[in-house]
């Protein structure tokens, strides 16, 4: 990957989720402390996925710009960010799902990445 801030962000969040799944083959899947961790494992891995998706467009969008683009850069795209769960809604994944769904998009943010490495 090309843009070292997305590649350490989604390389953290893997070492985490690997973490969990070690505390997984401890644990019954089924039990409130992995429901927690399923919780928050979906809660970092959607975070990183999108901090990275907004690092690598704004990264490139900013890309020989002024101050103003620049701030607004960071308002409207860095900072801005949405969660359902985070808003009380309830979750209906298993924790190996999520790490399905956050490789799948790992993938995703990368060919991103390439495309706007390539068109720089």
């Amino acid at each position: 990957m090309n843009n070292s801030t997305a590649k350490t962000l989604l390389d953290n969040c893997r070492e985490e989720l690997e973490k969990i799944s070690k505390i997984r083959e401890t644990d019954d899947p089924l039990s409130p402390t992995m429901r927690f961790l399923t919780m928050y494992a979906l809660i970092r891995a959607c975070g990183s996925i999108e901090c990275s998706y907004k690092t690598i467009i704004a990264d490139f969008c900013e890309y020989k710009q002024g101050p103003q683009v620049k701030r607004y850069l960071t308002y409207s795209i860095r900072e801005n960010s949405r969660n359902q769960f985070a808003h009380g809604k309830d979750i209906t994944i298993s924790f190996e799902d999520v790490k399905i769904y956050f490789e799948d998009a790992c993938i995703i943010i990368n060919i991103l990445d390439d495309v706007v490495d390539v068109v720089k």
